[in-house]
C-alpha cells in the first residue's frame, strides 16, 4: 500500500507563504541596494571615482561679419612647436628642445611647497599658476609637502633616462615609462613631476591620493591637467603617472576635464572648429572665450580683443579669443 499524503493544515500553509515572501522581498532589496551603489559610480582619471564638476558651458558660435574684425599674423615653421597647446609624445617629437626657455623654479616658488635643487627649470609661463595651485593647496591642507622634482629636461638627459629604463626593463615596458628623447613633455619647460618631501628629511613616491587627491582634481582649475590618465594610457603611450602635470592654460584645462579628454582627444576635437565657420564658445566664472583652429600660416586674429596663439606641433594653429564678460 502506498503511504498516504498528509495535509497542510490552513494556519501552517499561511505561515509558509508569509516566510516565502520576506525571502523574496530580501533578495529584491539586496539587489536594489547594489544597484544603486554601483549607479552611483563614476569612472574618472586614475581608473578612481570622478565627480568633477567644471561648470563651464560649451557652445558652438556662428562668426558673423568676421573679415571686418580680424586682421592676420605671420607664423614662421618653428611656431608650429610654441604654445601651451603643443601636442608631444613618442609618435609627436619636440623640435625645439635647445630653444626652450626656462627659469629655476626654485627662484620662483612660494613658501608653501618645496623645490628639489636649482636645477629644477621650468617655463615662466607656468610658475604663478604652479604657485597658486600650490598655495592654496596648502591653505586647504596645512600640507607643504609637495616636492617638485623634475621640470625642463634635454634632449640628452631624457636618453639617458630612457636607456638605464631599457636596461632594466626593456624597450617595449621602458616606453611605457619613460618617453623616448624628443618625445618628452618635459622638453617644453611645461610640465613637472611631483614627490613628497616630509620635514624629518625623508621623502615617498607622489600618487595622488589622500589628501592629495584634491590637487589633482582641482588642476584644472590653474591650467593644469593630470597629463597620463590610467583610462588613456592607450592613446597618450604611457602609463598612469599621477605625479606628471601639463600646463595647457584656461579654459582648455576646463574644456579637457568636462569631456574627459586627454591633449591626443583634445587636439583633434578643437580640429573641427576651423576658423570662419562653427568656433567654440566657452563660459565660466563670468568669463567668455572664443576658440578655433587653423592651418594657415597667416593666422587670422581679432582686431580688438585679447587673443593666445598656440601651434599644436603637429598641422595647425590655436587661437583662444577672450572676449566680453556675457
Amino acid at each position: 500500500m502506498g503511504k498516504k499524503r498528509r495535509k497542510l493544515r490552513p494556519g501552517r500553509l499561511l505561515l509558509f507563504f508569509i516566510l516565502l515572501a520576506g525571502m523574496i522581498y530580501g533578495v529584491v532589496q539586496v539587489g536594489q541596494k547594489v544597484q544603486s551603489v554601483v549607479s552611483n559610480l563614476h569612472i574618472g582619471q586614475g581608473g578612481t571615482t570622478n565627480d568633477i564638476n567644471t561648470g563651464i558651458v560649451l557652445s558652438n558660435r556662428q562668426p558673423e561679419h568676421i573679415n571686418e574684425k580680424v586682421t592676420t599674423v605671420s607664423m614662421s615653421s618653428e611656431d608650429l612647436s610654441c604654445g601651451n597647446l603643443v601636442l608631444v609624445n613618442n609618435k609627436v617629437l619636440y623640435s625645439l628642445i635647445d630653444q626652450t626657455e626656462s627659469v629655476s623654479l626654485f627662484d620662483y616658488k612660494s613658501n608653501k611647497y618645496n623645490v628639489k635643487d636649482k636645477n629644477v627649470l621650468v617655463s615662466q609661463t607656468v610658475t604663478d599658476s604652479l604657485n597658486r595651485m600650490l598655495d592654496d593647496f596648502y591653505s586647504a591642507t596645512g600640507l607643504s609637502t609637495v616636492n617638485v622634482v623634475s621640470g625642463y629636461r634635454t634632449y640628452e638627459f631624457q636618453e639617458s633616462l630612457y636607456q638605464d629604463e631599457v636596461k632594466q626593463k626593456g624597450e617595449t615596458q621602458a616606453s611605457l615609462w619613460v618617453a623616448k628623447p624628443g618625445g618628452s613633455e618635459h622638453h617644453t619647460g611645461l610640465a613637472v613631476d611631483f614627490s613628497l618631501f616630509f620635514k624629518n628629511g625623508t621623502s615617498a613616491t607622489y600618487d595622488g591620493s589622500g589628501d592629495y587627491r584634491q590637487l589633482n582634481d582641482n588642476a584644472y582649475q590653474y591650467g593644469f591637467i593630470v597629463r597620463y590618465d590610467q583610462s588613456k594610457s592607450e592613446l597618450t603611450g604611457i602609463a598612469y603617472e599621477p605625479w606628471h602635470f601639463r600646463y595647457v592654460g584656461l579654459p582648455h584645462s576646463y574644456i579637457m576635464v568636462e569631456k574627459n579628454m586627454c591633449l591626443e582627444e583634445y587636439i583633434d576635437y578643437l580640429r573641427q572648429y576651423e576658423f570662419g565657420k562653427e568656433h567654440l564658445l566657452v563660459t565660466y566664472e563670468n568669463k567668455q572665450y572664443e576658440i578655433y583652429f587653423t592651418t594657415e600660416t597667416d593666422v587670422p586674429v581679432p582686431k580688438d580683443k585679447e587673443y593666445e596663439i598656440s601651434g599644436n606641433n603637429v598641422d595647425g594653429y590655436i587661437v583662444t579669443v577672450f572676449t566680453e564678460t556675457p
